[in-house]
């Protein structure tokens, strides 16, 4: 993870131990190493119980027309 993400082993070690946190632009790129969104890597938020595929399908869904809504 800590190569994915550009982020040293030790300083990830720290994040995985709770001895430090990480700044917004570093838990958006473990988020993405993980292909998820920031929301469920934190479990907060509307959207934490879905992952970005989850998320990209659902807003396909938002994007069809009303009648192929109701089918899906």
């Amino acid at each position: 993870m800590a190569n994915k993400t550009d982020i040293s082993q030790v300083m990830f070690g720290k994040y995985e131990k709770g001895d430090a946190i990480p700044s917004i632009e570093v838990a958006k790129r473990i988020a993405d190493a993980l292909e998820v969104s920031l929301d469920y890597l934190v479990g907060e938020g509307t959207n934490s119980k879905f992952d970005k595929k989850t998320l990209m399908r659902i807003e396909e869904i938002e994007q069809l027309e009303d009648d192929k809504k109701n089918l899906v």
